[in-house]
């Protein structure tokens, strides 16, 4: 998907209540409410986030009639706004509603949804070999990642390896002070510092309430963490978060023993709490970080008024912050990977997809979606759903790049993210270019152990769910930096406690070590 939009944890990652429930759902021509009917043999209904693409009337009906020539059925989604996808796409799983296919992810409710038995399994199709396409451009690596008590569950969505979440910065500015590349955590502590004294009406660092879950704990890195930019060698475990809250032992795969432990007791990440604290008090971060949703952040930044914010190595950078360069003379861009070793790092991945397309157990059409799957995996049809009309909305530089011509959006990341077929714009900054087409190579990670594990929430749903609540009530303002370290963090510990903290540890460590004992006797 190659224009500005949310891809990966990106849109929410917050583990917020079933509330909040907006109207802001949209079907590809129809309204939310008239998509009651559900699926049917000639049509495949899907759950997408964000709005109605600009210019869907004219693409869909391309897109459907290709489809009704090629598969016999067409597509009908339900599109639902990004501030609301999260609890509406959960709550149509658990009220049993149809519809076919969704998003999913481990930072909406993939654990859970696992857990519970709503995702039908989808070895059959994977085994028959019957969709070429879509096992020429998805990994058996990839595909393997989603595999939960021996079934595969979702078809990944990816267009790189590993997508790490790192920074987008204004290297003008870095220019200007004399900075030049950022490159280590000092460099870039020094950046932020900079614009602090010599821009102040720029704010230093734009964050938002979704990626505050990325700050602290290494996914393989957080993002003021300066101890996982040296050391990017762990996963932690996020357990009824969308934070790592969990930390494994990192000798795990050669012991045999798990042995999590909370968060607070891994290295670095105390230090960083406090690092965060100062931000704050700084003025280095936005005030509002809890309650600025991405959206917002990206637009700001688009404006000027932030001198840095969260981007992925994901091929998004250029198009979602470039126009930066637009609303502000001689502004330009860089890609700020939290490596200190750069493009020789080998950080730790689990290669699970940041996005998936999963089939609900209610349909009746699962053949269909894993049609559209391996359709979509066809280079013209993906240009088609991802680019828009070719000449109308994008134009072909070569086989693989694009120059957009409209305003056309969709989230491809949601459908049709394939590393083979996704073009990059015409005009991608030099640093994007670069760590896009490394994050693309398996070869530059380490796998992670606890590659393909998926805890199973169901001994423990009542702690996982009360862990959630005291995490978002005390968590989430510590790794935002807006409450003082020492209490905020003995207010979650006990809240923690309280949930049975111990309890959900004791059933975490006894899946995870028999995972590695079944993964030590595959080998």
């Amino acid at each position: 998907m190659p224009r500005p939009t949310m891809p990966r944890r990106a849109f929410l990652r917050s583990s917020a209540a079933l509330t909040a429930l907006g109207t802001a759902s949209a079907v590809f021509g129809l309204d939310a409410c008239s998509s009651g009917s559900g699926s049917s043999a000639d049509r495949l209904v899907m759950l997408l986030p964000g709005d109605i693409p600009v210019g869907w009337d004219a693409i869909r009906g391309a897109v459907n009639d290709r489809l009704k020539a090629d598969l016999g059925f067409t597509i009908d989604a339900q599109f639902i706004s990004w501030t609301n996808y999260s609890n509406q796409e959960l709550l149509k799983f658990t009220s049993g509603e149809r519809f076919d296919q969704a998003l999913e992810a481990r930072w909406l409710h993939l654990d859970q949804l696992l857990s519970s038995g709503s995702l039908r399994p989808m070895d059959g199709y994977f085994a028959d070999k019957a969709h070429p396409h879509l096992d020429a451009t998805v990994s058996a690596k990839a595909r393997a990642s989603v595999t939960y008590k021996g079934h595969q569950y979702a078809v990944p969505q990816v267009n790189y390896a590993s997508a790490i979440t790192g920074m987008v910065i204004r290297q003008d500015l870095a220019e200007k002070y004399g900075i030049g590349s950022v490159e280590t955590y000092e460099d870039f502590e020094r950046y932020l510092y900079a614009v602090k004294q010599h821009d102040r009406g720029l704010i230093p660092f734009g964050l938002d309430n979704g990626y505050v879950n990325n700050t602290v704990t290494p996914q393989p890195t957080g993002l003021f963490n300066a101890h996982s930019w040296e050391d990017p060698s762990q996963f932690f475990q996020a357990a009824g978060s969308n934070a790592g809250i969990f930390a494994m032992d990192p000798r795990a795969g050669t012991t045999g023993s798990s042995r999590p432990r909370p968060f607070w007791e891994a290295p670095g990440v105390v230090e960083t709490l406090h690092r965060i604290r100062k931000y704050n008090q700084d003025g280095i971060l936005n005030k509002d970080v809890l309650n600025a949703d991405v959206s917002s952040v990206r637009g700001l930044f688009g404006q000027g008024r932030y001198a840095a914010t969260v981007g992925n190595t994901d091929g998004l950078t250029t198009t979602t912050f470039g126009a930066v360069a637009s609303a502000v003379h001689g502004a330009a861009i860089a890609q700020v990977v939290p490596f200190a070793k750069g493009t020789a790092a080998r950080p730790a991945a689990t290669f699970q997809a940041s996005n998936n397309v999963v089939i609900n157990k209610n349909s009746a059409h699962a053949d269909m979606v894993m049609k559209l799957q391996d359709w979509v995996s066809v280079k013209e049809n993906h240009d088609l759903v991802s680019y828009g009309i070719e000449g109308k909305d994008w134009k072909a530089h070569g086989d693989s790049e694009f120059e957009t011509l409209s305003k056309y959006v969709f989230p491809g990341f949601a459908l049709c993210w394939r590393i083979s077929l996704e073009r990059t714009p015409v005009g991608m900054v030099d640093s994007e270019r670069t760590w896009f087409g490394w994050a693309k190579d398996y070869g530059h990670f380490t796998t992670d152990p606890f590659t393909s594990f998926y805890f199973d929430q169901t001994p423990v749903k009542t702690n996982i769910s009360q862990l959630a609540s005291a995490y978002n009530q005390y968590g989430k303002p510590l790794f935002a930096g807006t409450v003082d370290v020492a209490s905020g963090l003995s207010k979650l510990q006990s809240a923690f406690e309280h949930a049975g903290l111990d309890k959900v540890l004791d059933q975490l460590q006894t899946q995870a070590d028999a995972y590695l004992a079944a993964a030590k006797s595959a080998r």
